[in-house]
């Protein structure tokens, strides 16, 4: 089952790249599918699983991106920041 998962967020990976963004990764794909979506449980049935990689969007994945970076940084101090702030690097 896992072989037609990954076959399937390949394939949607390439229209994501295509319609979207050709930023977009495997990883990321994965990571939200296994992290948001079937964070609860994982479908049992492989036309369910991937009825689900199909229904993705480009919204979501951004959506999820932008809470990983917000969780990510909450761990940060600001002094890790000065880079993006235009300040100078430590080191």
């Amino acid at each position: 089952m896992d072989t037609y998962i990954q076959m399937a967020m390949v394939i949607k990976l390439s229209i994501l790249r295509r319609n979207s963004n050709p930023n977009f990764t495997y990883e990321h794909i994965e990571n939200v599918m296994y992290k948001e979506i079937w964070k609860n449980k994982k479908p049992s049935l492989i036309n369910e699983a991937i009825n689900d990689i199909m229904k993705l969007t480009a919204e979501q994945i951004v959506m999820f991106l932008s809470k990983q970076a917000i969780i990510e940084g909450k761990s940060k101090r600001i002094d890790e920041f000065t880079d993006l702030l235009g300040g100078k690097e430590n080191g």
